[in-house]
């Protein structure tokens, strides 16, 4: 990302315009905002905050300030040494620590943008505040419940393999995870079965073992003593609070008679570490809040479907449009999908599943999920203001629409 967004400074940074007089010149010029506000998750501190966001705002010629999250500081807190490091003026880059209170001081009349990624209801806050000025402007990448749809005519360990990446990969906890399958009922049992299955192998806990130095005990403070272990498919859940709430959402399922629980939750904890093994169960769709809220979690629903326009009326039936993914071979059904018929999210894939991005591809959704874009294609849009310029090179006062304007007259 970084790559891409400092390599976009060589492109075109104006649009020509075609002028309605014949001796006049027009074009568009981009311009900076001014100072950007950037308050980041913890799930994605590095990317988010110094790269996806960080790195087109310096482009357009802004400041920016960076708050992490404040529980995962540190590598965002690296990011910005490094771009000192690589020769970025002082006080272009700017760095602040702590929670929601600082975070919301960000939200004044001396920042001209704030770029926030969390949850629906901050987001919803932040642009409250931002309303009241008339300059400031948000982007903002809230909450999903984000699906993958998978019929019968796609081949099963392909879906299978995307539908558990979507759903476990670092715990549930990304935005794009999808905590809900949709399945065509051909293959639902079958399919749920398997999926519970493959999710019972999955390991949770540290994602590093401790690898001794030469003085015989480890040094916490170097991280040549840390390498992946491997075994562990995801690692803990963020705090104690974000744990509760898994475990409530679970329990709202185990409680429900008509949710049949496929695979049950075991929670565990190292010291204040908290872990969770996957829930996994078979319902239909309904509206009740553990299929439409976000649980940010190992949480998964395995919902059965009919036929195409079924799928879609249950995937867009939530308040969130992140990331949304179908599993077919026909063209038609892709397609469909595709267009505005199809799926109501930012993001919509085919035969892959929900969680990634493309680097040069806009990231962002619809509805509750903010409507914001970061990174990629749209990124420098929401960081710059446009300026249009026109030049009258003749020695007359050319007027469009043939109008003349005559002062002996």
């Amino acid at each position: 990302m970084a790559q891409f967004a400092f390599g976009s400074g060589r492109g075109p940074h104006g649009e020509a315009v075609s002028s309605e007089i014949q001796d006049k010149d027009a074009y568009m010029l981009r311009k900076p905002k001014g100072v950007i506000a950037i308050v980041t998750p913890f799930n994605f501190p590095l990317a988010i905050g110094a790269y996806w966001c960080a790195a087109p705002a310096i482009v357009e010629g802004n400041t920016v300030v960076i708050k992490p999250s404040e529980d995962a500081p540190m590598s965002t807190q690296m990011a910005v040494q490094i771009y000192a490091d690589a020769g970025i003026p002082r006080g272009v880059i700017n760095l602040v620590h702590g929670d929601g209170t600082t975070g919301n001081l960000l939200v004044h009349d001396d920042i001209d943008h704030v770029c926030f990624t969390g949850s629906a209801e901050v987001g919803q806050h932040i642009r409250k505040v931002a309303a009241e000025s008339w300059h400031k402007t948000t982007s903002c990448e809230l909450g999903s419940k984000s699906a993958c749809i998978v019929f019968d005519d796609v081949e099963f360990k392909l879906s299978m393999e995307a539908a558990v990446a979507s759903a476990f990969k670092l715990s549930g906890q990304r935005c794009v995870s999808s905590g809900r399958i949709l399945v065509q009922r051909t293959i639902y049992d079958e399919f749920a079965k398997r999926f519970a299955q493959e999710a019972a192998k999955l390991k949770t806990g540290n994602p590093f073992r401790v690898v001794l130095g030469t003085t015989g005990t480890p040094d916490a403070l170097c991280w040549e003593n840390y390498v992946p272990n491997e075994d562990n498919y995801y690692g803990p859940i963020i705090n104690e609070q974000g744990f509760g709430k898994i475990r409530l959402y679970n329990k709202m399922v185990a409680d429900d008679a008509e949710a049949e629980v496929l695979l049950s939750p075991v929670y565990t904890g190292e010291g204040k570490s908290y872990y969770s093994t996957p829930m996994v169960y078979k319902t239909e769709w309904r509206d009740v809040p553990y299929l439409k809220n976000e649980v940010f979690g190992p949480h998964v629903a395995i919902i059965p479907f009919n036929d195409l326009e079924d799928a879609i009326n249950m995937h867009n039936d939530v308040p969130q449009g992140l990331s949304s993914s179908i599993f077919t071979t026909n063209l038609k059904s892709a397609e469909k999908f595709l267009s505005h018929r199809g799926s109501d999210c930012g993001i919509a894939n085919v035969n892959i599943g929900t969680s990634g991005a493309e680097i040069g591809g806009a990231f962002g959704g619809e509805k509750e999920t903010g409507g914001g874009r970061e990174s990629g294609s749209d990124s420098w849009k929401q960081y710059m203001r446009r300026q249009t310029n026109t030049i009258n090179w003749s020695n007359d006062l050319p007027l469009a629409q043939g109008i003349e304007f005559n002062l002996d007259n």
